[in-house]
């Protein structure tokens, strides 16, 4: 590949937070996120890029033949911010971006296109922080 090239994979906000019934997917996930931050370390100096987009709950044909449960279908992408499943061409722009020369200094990233049900897990990070460690509290308290 020559300098300037790109390489884009698609990972899952499952890679990060792991449904009960997908544990083989996820783990599929983040083993090609993992990959894609050491592939972007190794690549750097020939001028090769790597970088990834993380879907959320996106209507593609896994959703219906064991994406989800069927009790689940109804629901899916209730719990982020637009309250809908996104569609693949709303994922399109990420891909094309990561390609195009605009993002010419982005590699080793993880771009997540998920409706914002990302914060569900960042709220997970947080209370988790503040159970175990005292610098949440110490910054807390140095706003008062």
């Amino acid at each position: 590949m020559p300098n300037g090239s790109s390489i884009i994979t698609t990972n899952s906000i499952l890679a990060e937070d792991p449904s009960a019934y997908l544990i083989d997917y996820a783990g599929t996930k983040a083993a090609i996120k993992n990959t894609m931050f050491r592939l972007a370390k190794q690549l750097a100096q020939r001028g090769i890029r790597v970088n990834s987009v993380a879907l959320g709950p996106i209507w593609t044909p896994l959703q219906v033949v064991g994406g989800q449960l069927a009790e689940n279908i109804p629901t899916v992408g209730k719990d982020t911010l637009p309250g809908r499943a996104g569609q693949p061409s709303e994922v399109a722009g990420a891909y094309v971006f990561l390609a195009s020369d605009a993002a010419s200094y982005i590699t080793a990233t993880s771009i997540n296109v998920t409706g914002a049900n990302l914060i569900k897990f960042l709220s997970y990070i947080y209370a988790y922080l503040r159970e175990n460690y005292n610098f949440i509290q110490s910054i807390e308290g140095a706003k008062e």
